[in-house]
């Protein structure tokens, strides 16, 4: 880490193990600290889903749209692409939900 820079960044190896790693702990009691690591879990798998599935600007989008900064207009299409499919894909998954 650096000091303009304290984040840790993880990529999708690194989320793909703690999602394995946190769910495999998470079930080895039935208390709070091991629901807590299956929430762990299930998060590290849906940020891997972002890594892989979304176009690799998505960190970087509002930043641009926020301050207008204009964007590739090839990233741009791609990202609000994906933008549809995940928001169709919450959108179904919330229907089947109720």
């Amino acid at each position: 880490m650096s000091g303009s820079d304290d984040k840790i960044h993880a990529g999708f190896n690194q989320f793909k193990k703690a999602f394995r790693d946190h769910w495999e702990n998470g079930l080895k009691g039935e208390d709070p600290s091991h629901y807590l690591l299956r929430f762990y879990s299930v998060e590290c798998g849906l940020k891997s889903m972002i890594n892989i599935n979304s176009p690799r600007e998505i960190h970087r989008s509002h930043e641009a749209w926020r301050y207008g900064v204009k964007m590739d207009q090839t990233k741009e299409k791609l990202l609000l692409e994906w933008f549809d499919k995940a928001e169709k894909y919450i959108k179904d998954y919330l229907q089947e939900a109720i």
